[in-house]
């Protein structure tokens, strides 16, 4: 069936593409809105490090739940606990007329919960909508949807906020979760297991899911390599709004335009992603994009030009999805579907456990030293994640189909 034809997966990707857009207008107004209350890098560091926090702690079990019981049903559960979440700080405002920081670390710890529930879930049901030849192509799709949508998100942001402050602006990422929420009720198609997997002690299933991934070296190295550069893109990402803000002095509407340079490089490279990968070797795209990813944090640290801040953030948009890409279609035609949740929990552990490091440091950086010591280190650390590359199996064209008759043969046998 031709993609457009799939209604499930024509209605997921919408879903997501419109949930995507409001969490793009609040992604700018909560730091503004931190920033606002306290003026604190650090403080804006760690209201984030809560979220992730809470996060690293439940993706385990959301999991080992993805894989027991009914995806859609914990992708809907997801959506309104974030829903009320984001929408309690402007009713908060609006009926006590003040916010305090403590409620922020609140919402982002407990969004961080429901986060990790609806992406280990979502992470695993499409597989279930498409055929496994089309995964690349409906990744690019859905991420091309939503790398539109983000594109409109910090621009509309940055306006919002200036004309009706930072907490009401969050009413549209509310308004973005019951569109998601109506477009998932609509999917018929189930994005559960067809067999759900006997059920073990929780911590087992835990464990089954993390040493799946360090099982096979083609998982065990994307993961590895993508941990390294979260660990950049963490601490980049926390002190981006505060260089813009608090030492460049510029308005809330331009750094919002800046910040959608991420969203266009995405969208670009979205459109042209299955192109590249028909006319470039996997080693000659890893490398390409390992090398690239060197030079946009030091434009960043270094410049304060409005024009070359966001070619900069266009470049780390383009090449950070293209690889998002290729590394998340590669797992899910490599991981079986009824071992899909557990592995892609243990994956996003592995991953964002760079997150907390990143933004609690680089915000602690940024106070003492000013946020170019941020992107010197984060650049430092792209380069030596180019040398881990180098160095991996994770190039071998052959290997990797070796690995993909193992994983077919063990799945068979068990």
């Amino acid at each position: 069936m031709i993609l457009k034809q799939n209604r499930d997966f024509m209605w997921l990707m919408s879903g997501q593409t419109v949930s995507t857009l409001g969490s793009a207008v609040s992604g700018f107004a909560v730091p503004w809105l931190v920033l606002e209350i306290t003026g604190s890098a650090l403080q804006m560091g760690f209201v984030f490090t809560c979220g992730f926090l809470s996060y690293l702690f439940f993706i385990l079990p959301a999991g080992v739940w993805a894989d027991r019981h009914d995806r859609k049903k914990i992708m809907l559960g997801a959506n309104i606990g974030k829903m009320l979440l984001i929408l309690s700080l402007p009713l908060t405002q609006l009926v006590t007329g003040e916010l305090h920081i403590w409620h922020l670390y609140l919402v982002r710890s407990g969004m961080g919960v429901c986060d990790a529930l609806f992406d280990a879930s979502y992470g695993a049901c499409l597989p279930r909508i498409v055929e496994r030849e089309q995964l690349k192509k409906a990744n690019s799709i859905m991420q091309m949807g939503i790398s539109a949508s983000s594109i409109a998100g910090p621009a509309i942001a940055g306006v919002l906020v200036t004309q009706i402050g930072a907490a009401n602006t969050l009413l549209v990422d509310g308004m973005s979760y019951i569109f998601s929420i109506t477009t998932l009720l609509f999917i018929k198609q189930s994005l559960s297991t067809t067999s759900a997997p006997a059920k073990k002690h929780m911590g087992k299933e835990m464990l089954e899911g993390l040493a799946y991934i360090w099982k096979y070296p083609t998982i065990r190295t994307l993961s590895i390599l993508t941990f390294v550069s979260n660990i950049a893109n963490a601490a980049m990402s926390v002190v981006f709004l505060y260089r813009l803000q608090q030492e460049l002095h510029l308005s809330s509407d331009l750094s919002g335009l800046i910040m959608t340079g991420f969203s266009i490089g995405a969208i670009v490279a979205s459109f042209f992603s299955t192109f590249l990968s028909s006319r470039f070797t996997m080693k000659m795209m890893i490398y390409l994009l390992l090398s690239i990813q060197i030079i946009p944090p030091l434009i960043i640290g270094l410049s304060s030009q409005p024009f070359l801040l966001m070619a900069a953030m266009i470049v780390m948009g383009g090449t950070g999805v293209i690889w998002n890409i290729y590394s998340v279609s590669l797992r899910q035609s490599l991981i079986p579907n009824e071992m899909l949740g557990r592995a892609g929990a243990s994956i996003r552990l592995t991953v964002w456990a760079s997150a907390p490091l990143g933004q609690s440091s680089a915000g602690a950086l940024a106070e003492v030293f000013g946020s170019i010591a941020v992107y010197v280190l984060a650049s430092g650390l792209r380069i030596g994640n180019l040398l881990l590359a180098v160095k991996s199996p994770i190039t071998d064209e052959k290997m990797l189909e070796r690995e993909s008759e193992k994983i077919a043969n063990s799945t068979v046998s068990s």
